[in-house]
């Protein structure tokens, strides 16, 4: 029992951060196919998109740690989109993304 909660859930906690690090980046990657939508974003720091995804994963977990998470995770598709889109299309085409 002692090797399981010391070796083996280290090995286990390793191999999800592994897996949590190969999905953040497919989805930086598609996320830098939008940098051809600004002329601004092309000399972006490569960082700009996975701190995108660390600000959605804060807030996600903001929500989460709330009093009613499911109301909170309820109103925030648009918040997010918003968030996302915001650097590579503006504030305003990311805002009327955001409302569908």
């Amino acid at each position: 029992m002692l090797r399981f909660l010391l070796v083996d859930a280290g090995d286990i906690v390793a191999e999800l951060a592994a897996l949590q690090r190969q999905a953040l980046d497919r989805m930086a990657g598609q996320l830098r196919q939008c940098r051809r939508e600004s002329d601004k974003l092309a000399e972006a720091a490569p960082s700009l998109e996975p701190m995108l995804l660390a600000g959605v994963a804060w807030r996600v977990g903001e929500c989460l740690g709330s009093e009613d998470p499911a109301a909170q995770l309820a109103d925030l598709d648009g918040e997010l989109v918003e968030f996302v889109l915001a650097p590579y299309l503006g504030s305003a085409r990311a805002r009327r993304a955001a409302r569908g």
